[in-house]
C-alpha cells in the first residue's frame, strides 16, 4: 500500500500540468503600431453573414497612442450596414485575450467593445473576432495625397 501511495504522489508531481497556465506573447507598441489614421474598408462575418464595404474616407478611425483615444469620423448614410462606431472620440486599450489566448495574446478594446485579435502592417490593420463568431474588420491607411 505504501508503494502505491508513493507511486500516486510521483504521478501527481510529474504527470500533471497547470491547466490555468497560458502562453501570452508580449506586446509592444513598436512592434504593431496603429497610431494615426485608418479608413474602415470592410466589415464581414458574424452570425448574420455581414459583408459591408465602405468607400475610402467614408469612415476614418484616427488613433492617438499617447492619449489612448481613437477619433471616429463616420459619414456612412446607410444605417443597415455594420460600421461599429458613430462619430466621436473613444478610449481604447490593449487587453489580454480572455477567450482564445492560444490564437493571439492580446485584443483591442474600444469604448469597452472587445474587437478581438489584431494584426498591423504598414498599410493594413485587421481586427478579428471570428473565433467567437464575430466580425472581421479591415482598415487601410489613407492613400498619400499628390502634395
Amino acid at each position: 500500500m505504501k508503494k502505491l501511495y508513493v507511486l500516486a504522489l510521483a504521478l501527481m508531481a510529474f504527470g500533471c500540468q497547470d491547466d490555468d497556465a497560458i502562453y501570452i506573447p508580449s506586446y509592444t507598441p513598436t512592434t504593431q503600431p496603429f497610431d494615426g489614421a485608418w479608413q474602415l474598408r470592410n466589415v464581414s462575418g458574424g452570425i448574420a453573414g455581414t459583408y459591408d464595404d465602405f468607400e475610402p474616407g467614408e469612415i476614418t478611425w484616427t488613433f492617438d497612442d499617447e492619449t489612448q483615444t481613437v477619433t471616429v469620423f463616420n459619414n456612412n448614410p446607410d444605417t443597415g450596414e455594420v460600421d461599429f462606431f458613430d462619430s466621436g472620440v473613444y478610449d481604447y486599450e490593449i487587453v489580454i485575450n480572455p477567450a482564445t489566448p492560444e490564437i493571439c495574446g492580446f485584443n483591442l478594446s474600444i469604448d469597452g467593445t472587445n474587437l478581438g485579435c489584431f494584426t498591423v502592417t504598414d498599410d493594413e490593420f485587421k481586427l478579428s473576432m471570428v473565433e467567437t463568431d464575430g466580425h472581421e474588420l479591415t482598415l487601410k491607411r489613407p492613400a498619400a495625397g499628390p502634395f
